[in-house]
């Protein structure tokens, strides 16, 4: 079987591993699969605080647009969707969310000349959107904010005591040492069964 340079053997169609011997059907078996789930869990705690600063209607995805806004008050959507690293559409419902709530408020400026001389990354010319929304936090946002921004700093330092705990920074010193002597991917191909090979 030939194969171009700098490309590893594909495993043959004609042969492959019985269901039994499949890695897919191992899957369901893995020992691994608790350590996914409490990763994902831990993830979302990250966002979802709702259990510590007592207040029901917060969602997930509201905490760090108001940390954001905190900081940053007058923010338009686009500076808020480059902070959380969102697109401008999921931020701008985002927003409109927290209006709802009363936590946040908008105002519609007039842009600046220089701002209006400029090119939105889509190429859409900025003179063709003369205002731009603002967006500040109102007062009760300002104090969700607050307990918001609180109760994630709290977070993130019980999280570096459980890792420490755990002696997760040790654990991942040695996997990033592992990885770098051999990547998960070459790993996994020296893993795969190989085809027969014609005698």
């Amino acid at each position: 079987m030939t194969t171009k340079p700098g490309r590893r053997p594909q495993p043959s169609a004609a042969r492959g591993p019985s269901d039994a011997e499949s890695p897919r059907h191992a899957v369901g078996q893995l020992a691994w699969t608790p350590l996914w789930e409490q990763l994902a869990a831990l993830e979302r705690s990250l966002d979802d605080l709702r259990d510590v600063v007592d207040l029901p209607a917060l969602r997930p995805r509201f905490t760090r647009a108001l940390i954001v806004l905190r900081h940053h008050p007058g923010a338009a959507v686009r500076d808020v969707a480059a902070a959380l690293g969102a697109t401008h559409s999921a931020t701008s419902q985002t927003l409109a969310m927290l209006r709802s709530l009363g936590l946040v408020d908008g105002e519609l400026r007039t842009k600046p000349a220089w701002m209006q001389g400029g090119v939105r990354p889509d190429g859409t010319p900025e003179s063709l959107y003369p205002r731009r929304r603002e967006h500040y936090l109102t007062e009760a946002g300002v104090g969700a904010a607050e307990r918001v921004e609180e109760a994630l700093t709290a977070r993130l330092s019980a999280l570096a005591a459980l890792f420490h705990e755990v002696r997760a920074p040790a654990f991942a010193e040695r996997l990033d040492h592992a990885l770098c002597g051999r990547t998960l991917t070459d790993r996994t191909w020296d893993a795969l069964p190989r085809p027969e090979t014609a005698a």
